[in-house]
């Protein structure tokens, strides 16, 4: 069998979008990409394109920010969205 993996990644993506901060979409549409490597892909947040990442992510000198440790767990539910979507299309479960 062979497995389509930046459509699972994409599947995974998708299922966890609620996970990203969200007022223009630019972070969850043009800077969060799936980047092929020799040994298979990264998912990867573009700093270039969302050079605001970091604040969204980070505590605040003043006040609570909302979206503090979004990437980590972001990038931790879409690791087992994927494990989840593997397990199922190999019938793995």
């Amino acid at each position: 069998m062979v497995l389509d993996f930046v459509s699972i990644i994409e599947q995974a993506k998708t299922q966890n979008k609620a996970l990203v901060p969200y007022d223009t979409g630019n972070m969850y549409w043009n800077a969060i990409k799936i980047i092929p490597t020799a040994s298979g892909y990264d998912l990867i947040i573009d700093d270039t394109i969302a050079d605001y990442v970091y604040y969204t992510n980070e505590p605040w000198k003043k006040g609570t920010n909302p979206n503090e440790g979004w990437v980590g767990r972001f990038f931790e539910a879409v690791m087992k969205s994927i494990i989840a979507i593997v397990k199922s299309k190999t019938g793995d479960v």
